[in-house]
């Protein structure tokens, strides 16, 4: 938990100290945007602790960060959001007997309901290549898992003009490709949404 301090006072740091948003209505409101989104998932820690946990008495890890962009389309005449975002997540945990990672790639399509300054949306999201991999020093093992979709419920607060504030919560689970391990994979994340 103390290794993802600095990555929360990272994303308190971006936001503006005085800003707020109105939102306006004009030609624009039915235009595609492009967005970038990052932040933080905690989860991925406890994913990671799942796999690795022969060796909990030296554990420690950081939070699963992600990086995305996509697109999102405001329907005219009507309080609705499409988007579409692809990102790439990672987390890292290291043990005296040696060092792991997890990562995988998303894929999310989601209808937000709009209301002034907040967003409430619904979604999919599709885990491409969930790998788990260690390294003891001596030899390299990696896991991977089936690609697999869960269920979004996502929160944004737009604090300013082309800015939003976000919480997801997911809800997914990763079956092994070979030795049919699962394991929960649903995390709750935080991130900053940039419009262009």
């Amino acid at each position: 938990m103390l290794k993802t301090l600095p990555y929360l006072l990272l994303l308190i740091g971006l936001l503006p100290s005085a800003q707020s948003y109105a939102q306006t209505e004009d030609n624009s409101a039915s235009e595609i945007q492009w967005l970038a989104a990052y932040g933080l998932s905690f989860g991925g820690a406890d994913k990671v602790e799942s796999l690795y946990n022969r060796y909990d008495d030296s554990f420690e890890t950081s939070g699963l960060a992600s990086l995305g962009a996509g697109v999102a389309l405001p329907l005219a005449r009507l309080p609705l959001t499409l988007e579409t975002l692809v990102s790439v997540h990672f987390d890292n945990a290291e043990a005296k007997q040696g060092d792991a990672n997890l990562d995988y790639k998303t894929i999310d399509v989601l209808s937000f309901y709009r209301q002034g300054a907040h967003r409430i949306g619904l979604g999919f999201s599709h885990h491409l290549n969930p790998r788990f991999k260690t390294n003891n020093g001596l030899t390299d093992e990696a896991a991977r898992f089936n690609d697999t979709t869960g269920t979004i419920v996502e929160y944004n607060y737009l604090y300013a003009h082309s800015s939003a504030l976000g919480v997801r919560l997911t809800d997914i689970r990763y079956t092994g490709s070979q030795q049919g391990q699962r394991i929960n994979g649903s995390n709750i994340s935080i991130f900053i949404k940039t419009f262009f």
